[in-house]
């Protein structure tokens, strides 16, 4: 039966249960790494500031060569990109270690001024790492992953709360279960000890 056939929406990728990082594959990224090594093992971010979330990726753009009456000679295009940004609310020493390349500081640390002193990082390198990140939709039935994700971190304050700020741009990665861009249906599995 020839003509266009109806389509209504079937299926829609809806709000955020949790964004997970995922520990980069053992080895670094190879030609024959596999969606089960992105995905192997990895942690919640945890609580994520209500609204931070946010699309940051550029749309593609067309440049368009004219000719002298102003009719189009040839369309150019530039692909767009994938990435995220979001807060979250998580300070401990896991998570800046994890995402701000943070480092304990050894040794016991005294002090006249501050007592007790424990659980001390440091910040001097540049927060940048590459890893897989993904985000489940509100029903924890649908997940997008970047497989290969350049994450920067930086530390935000905001309605006097402290937070831990990430962008997560995709890098380019092909291979035979691996994708740019990646999304598909399953449920995050919890730890077992």
């Amino acid at each position: 039966m020839a003509g266009i056939k109806a389509k209504k929406v079937t299926e829609v990728f809806n709000g955020q249960s949790d964004i997970a990082l995922f520990d980069a594959p053992k080895g670094g990224y190879k030609d024959n790494t596999s969606f089960e090594d992105v995905t192997a093992s990895g942690m919640s971010l945890g609580q994520v500031v209500e609204d931070s979330t946010s699309w940051e990726g550029d749309d593609p753009t067309i440049d368009v060569i004219k000719d002298e009456q102003g009719d189009p000679i040839v369309s150019t295009v530039t692909a767009g990109t994938y990435a995220f940004s979001c807060d979250i609310a998580d300070l401990s020493a896991e998570m800046v270690l994890a995402l701000m390349k943070a480092t304990k500081v050894q040794g016991t640390l005294s002090s006249t001024s501050i007592s007790e002193v424990s659980d001390v990082v440091k910040f001097v390198e540049l927060p940048v790492t590459t890893a897989p990140i993904a985000i489940f939709n509100d029903e924890a039935n649908k997940w997008i992953l970047f497989p290969k994700a350049k994450i920067v971190g930086n530390l935000t304050l905001d309605s006097k709360l402290w937070r831990l700020h990430i962008t997560a741009t995709a890098e380019y990665i092909d291979t035979d279960t691996l994708g740019t861009f990646m999304m598909g249906k399953g449920k995050p599995t919890a730890e077992t000890e």
